[in-house]
C-alpha cells in the first residue's frame, strides 16, 4: 500500500557547523592484557529491545558484539564496580612520548566472538578533548599489511578510576559507548555513523596493526550559541559554571531540544522549557524551542496513549505508551512561558485543540475531593524519593500543585477565566490536605472509611513545589520559609539535619529551589548555591548534568539554565 509522504516544514533552524575538533596528541598510552572471563553488563540497547520497548535486533541477530570486546578490556572486576568516578588527572608524564603505532600481538588462537587473540598485550592510547564534546567520532587510520588491523574505541564522559585495567568504562551507566572497524591494509579516514558526547575516548587495537595519525570529533551542535552577547560574570566560578551551560545548551538544541545528546537525543517534555530558557539567554531567540513545540502541536493522537494525552517525548516516543501525566502539564507552562517571552502566538493557536482534550482527560482523574488522585502512567516528581511509588500513590500533592499552575497556564492560553478560578480552588484543597502543621506532605491515602490521611512521606523537593506553584508563599508559611533557605540547599547534611526530609536532586527541586531565592530577592544565596552545586560538574567534564551523581549522563539540556539563574541574579545584584 503505497502512503503519501509526510507534508516537510521548512526548516527553521540553523544547520550546525560540522566543524573538526582535534584531540591532539594520546594523554595515555599503555597495553592491556585481556580479561576472558568479562562479559557485557546489562544495559538498555539489549534489555529494551523486542518487548514492546524499542524496535531493534536482539544478540542472537547480531553479526558482532563489539561491547564484548570492549568489556574483555575493561575487565569483570571493573564492569561489576562501573558506577566509581574519577576526575579527570593532567597527562601522564610520558604523554608526549606516546607511539602512534600500534600492533597486537602476533601470536595466539582467535576466541569466539571477538577479534582478541588468547594472550596479547593490547596496545592502547587514550585522548581528552578537555570537556565533554558531541558529534561523530573520527579517526584516521593506518592499517598496515598484510593482516589489516581491527581498531576498537571506548569513549566517556568521565575517565575511569585510577586503580581501573582500562582508562575508560564504557559500561558506565545504562547504555554502551563503543565503536568497532575491520580494517584491510591501507589508508582510512572513518567516522562515527551516529552523534555521540565524550571527553575520554580510548583506541585499542584487538587485532593486526595500526597506526593512529588523528583523532577527533566533528561538533554537532548549535552554531548560534554565542549570538548574543552576554556580560561575564566577575567570577571564575561562576563565568566557568555559564560556559558550561553554554556548552551544554549548543550540545541538546541542533534541531530540536533535547535532554541529552549521549544516551538517548530526545525531545523531552519538562526538560525543554528549562532549555528554552537558556536559547534565548545564548541566542537571543527561540528558533529551536519553537520547532520543539511545533512539533508537539502537529503530533496525531498516539493509538498507544490515553485519549488527550500528548508523548512524554517527541517524536522519539516509546512504543510500549509509557507516558509522564506531568510532563503534560508542564508542556502548558512552557506554552504559556513561550508565547510571553517570545509574542509568537501562533503555536498556541496550533496547539489549542491539544490543550483541550489534554484537560479534559484531566478532569476524568480528579477524585471525589477535586484533586487528582491516582494518575496513571509514570508520576515523575523528581529523581529522588518522590518518584517512589509509595510518595506518588492516592492524592500526590506535587502533582496537583503543578496542575493548579496548569490550569492557570490553560486560562491564559484558552481565554477562560473559569479555568483559573478551578486552579485556585484546587491549589487551595492540596495545600490544605498535604500541610502537616509543619511541612507539606507528598501525598495522602485513604483508610478504610475512605477518608483521607496522611502516611508521613516529607521530602525538600515536596516543600519546593508547594512554594513553587503558589500553593504557599513566604508570608503564608514564614517558618518553613526561612528553615528552608537557612538549612536546605546543597550544602546540607542530610544525615544530621533533618534527616527524615529527603534531599533533593537536579531534576527539578535544586532548580525550584535556585528560582524560588530568585523569586524572592535573595540574588546573593543564588550565586553562592549555583557555585556549590554546578562548580564541580563544570570542572569535570566541562558540562552540567540531570543528577547529583554522576552515574548517569553528564549533559543534560534542561541543566544549561544555571546560565539564566546566574544572569538574572547579577541583574538583580547591578
Amino acid at each position: 500500500v503505497q502512503r503519501a509522504l509526510p507534508r516537510l516544514l521548512p526548516r527553521a533552524v540553523p544547520y550546525p557547523a560540522l566543524s573538526f575538533h582535534d584531540a591532539g596528541a594520546p594523554v595515555w598510552h599503555g597495553a592491556v592484557e585481556p580479561d576472558f572471563t568479562a562479559t557485557p553488563p546489562e544495559r538498555r540497547e539489549v534489555t529494551l529491545v523486542g518487548n514492546g520497548w524499542f524496535k531493534g535486533f536482539r544478540p542472537d541477530e547480531w553479526e558482532d558484539d563489539s561491547a564484548l570486546d570492549a568489556a574483555r578490556l575493561v575487565g569483570a572486576a571493573d564492569i561489576a564496580a562501573r558506577e566509581r568516578l574519577r576526575a579527570p588527572n593532567d597527562a601522564a608524564p610520558d604523554a608526549a612520548d606516546a607511539d602512534l603505532s600500534l600492533q597486537s600481538a602476533p601470536s595466539g588462537e582467535t576466541t569466539n566472538g571477538g577479534d582478541f587473540k588468547r594472550h596479547p598485550a593490547i596496545p592502547a592510547q587514550m585522548f581528552d578533548f578537555g570537556r565533554t564534546v558531541t558529534g561523530f567520532l573520527s579517526l584516521r587510520v593506518r592499517a598496515a599489511a598484510p593482516a589489516g588491523a581491527t581498531v576498537l574505541v571506548a569513549f566517556d564522559e568521565v575517565r575511569a578510576p585510577d586503580d581501573a585495567r582500562f582508562p575508560v568504562n564504557p559500561f558506565r551507566a545504562s547504555w554502551t559507548r563503543v565503536l568497532k572497524w575491520r580494517l584491510a591494509p591501507g589508508d582510512y579516514d572513518l567516522l562515527s555513523f551516529n552523534p555521540t558526547s565524550a571527553r575520554f575516548a580510548a583506541v585499542a587495537v584487538v587485532g593486526g596493526e595500526a597506526e593512529i595519525r588523528r583523532f577527533g570529533l566533528v561538533d554537532y551542535e548549535n552554531p548560534d550559541k554565542s549570538r548574543a552577547s552576554l556580560p561575564p560574570a566577575g567570577d571564575a566560578a561562576l563565568d566557568a559554571i555559564v560556559s558550561a551551560a553554554r556548552e551544554t545548551f549548543a550540545q541538546n538544541a541542533v534541531d530540536l531540544l533535547t535532554d541529552c545528546p549521549s544516551r538517548e537525543r530526545a525531545g523531552w517534555l519538562f526538560d525543554s522549557l528549562f532549555t528554552g530558557r537558556a536559547e534565548a539567554l545564548f541566542t537571543g531567540r527561540n528558533d529551536v524551542e519553537r520547532a520543539f513545540l511545533e512539533n508537539y502541536a502537529l503530533a496525531p493522537q498516539s493509538p498507544d496513549l490515553p485519549p488527550g494525552m500528548v508523548p512524554m517525548c517527541y517524536p522519539s516516543e516509546v512504543l510500549k505508551g509509557e507516558f509522564i501525566a506531568n510532563w503534560s502539564l508542564w508542556w502548558l507552562l512552557e506554552l504559556r512561558e513561550y508565547a510571553g517571552r517570545t509574542g509568537d502566538d501562533t503555536v498556541v493557536a496550533a496547539s489549542r485543540a491539544k490543550v483541550e482534550s489534554l484537560l479534559g482527560y484531566f478532569a476524568s482523574l480528579e477524585g471525589r475531593d477535586g484533586l487528582l488522585e491516582d494518575v496513571p502512567g509514570w508520576v515523575f516528581v523528581e529523581w529522588s524519593a518522590c518518584n517512589d511509588r509509595d510518595h506518588v500513590s492516592g492524592v500526590n500533592s506535587p502533582s496537583n500543585f503543578l496542575y493548579a499552575a496548569a490550569l492557570d497556564a490553560a486560562a491564559a492560553l484558552l481565554g477562560k477565566p473559569d479555568l483559573a478560578g478551578k486552579a485556585a480552588s484546587i491549589r487551595e484543597k492540596a495545600a490544605r490536605l498535604a500541610w502537616n502543621g509543619e511541612w507539606f506532605e507528598d501525598n495522602a491515602l485513604r483508610d478504610d472509611s475512605g477518608a483521607l490521611r496522611l502516611p508521613g512521606h516529607v521530602t525538600e523537593t515536596g516543600q519546593y513545589y508547594a512554594f513553587y506553584f503558589g500553593a504557599a508563599t513566604p508570608s503564608s508559611h514564614p517558618a518553613l520559609w526561612e528553615k528552608l533557605c537557612a538549612e536546605f540547599g546543597p550544602s546540607r547534611d542530610a544525615a544530621r539535619v533533618w534527616p527524615f526530609v529527603t534531599p533533593s536532586n537536579a531534576i527539578p527541586g535544586a532548580y525550584m529551589r535556585l528560582e524560588l531565592l530568585l523569586r524572592h530577592g535573595r540574588p546573593e544565596q543564588v550565586l553562592k548555591e549555583c557555585r556549590a552545586f554546578f562548580a564541580p560538574m563544570a570542572d569535570l567534564t566541562g558540562t552540567l548534568w540531570e543528577s547529583l551523581s554522576p552515574d548517569s549522563s553528564l549533559d543534560h539540556g534542561f541543566a544549561s539554565s544555571a546560565a539564566w539563574l546566574i544572569h538574572q541574579a547579577l541583574r538583580r545584584l547591578r
